[in-house]
């Protein structure tokens, strides 16, 4: 049996700008395939504008993206001593390479490191961000420390239900704050429904959020 999920999302900018897209993926073996395609095709006239097509491996160990309009592409590499290699040349993102290493202290508490290579140039530690993850009962706290750029940032996820949890994430550096609510019960027809606001926290500047909706609908064929 074939597995087929489909995502759509709608986003919704703090310049009232609405934009949209969906995502479907296909589970076939061991792996995942999707095929996302956005609004921006139908803007530019261009089919291949917006298109995305990736693949993923069900034990995590291997991720790939690929963007057939420009040639960008995601590669990530996870082996199981949890340590992650993400070479990311996405649109829209940062291109570089990041190694990611955790190491799990006890049943609550795991410690990460984070460390952005440049080809090139030699270690340096204000390409690393330290992280820690505490995890008791339906709480989790993550906060991170940029060597770089010497800023702090914290995430809180609250797990209200078997179906309903909500985190927080404040970037002291931007001074950017996000909350997702996230729902994975019967909502909608099931699959994830997951609800995203994101907005600048200066009190001089005061903007509205950036929405973001999308919602996961799983069909079996």
């Amino acid at each position: 049996m074939v597995k087929l999920t489909v995502r759509p999302n709608l986003r919704l900018s703090e310049k009232q700008e609405a934009s949209g897209g969906v995502k479907a993926m296909m589970d076939h073996g061991n792996a995942t395939y999707s095929v996302a395609v956005t609004d921006a095709g139908v803007r530019g006239g261009d089919v291949l504008d917006g298109l995305r097509l990736g693949m993923r491996l069900n034990d995590g160990s291997l991720e790939a993206v690929y963007e057939p309009n420009n040639g960008h592409h995601l590669l990530r590499v996870q082996n199981t001593v949890s340590v992650r290699v993400k070479i990311t040349d996405i649109s829209g993102a940062e291109r570089a390479t990041y190694v990611n290493c955790a190491v799990s202290v006890d049943d609550n508490n795991t410690a990460k490191v984070i460390y952005r290579c440049n080809p090139g140039n030699k270690l340096d530690h204000r390409n690393a961000t330290v992280g820690w993850c505490y995890r008791k009962d339906d709480i989790e706290i993550e906060p991170r420390f940029n060597l770089g750029t010497e800023s702090l940032s914290a995430g809180v996820t609250y797990r209200m239900d078997d179906e309903n949890r909500v985190r927080a994430i404040y970037d002291m550096g931007s001074n950017e704050g996000t909350l997702t609510w996230y729902n994975t019960g019967s909502l909608g027809g099931g699959g994830e429904t997951r609800l995203t606001a994101r907005m600048k926290l200066d009190k001089d500047n005061v903007q509205q959020p950036t929405i973001m909706l999308s919602k996961n609908w799983d069909l079996d064929m």
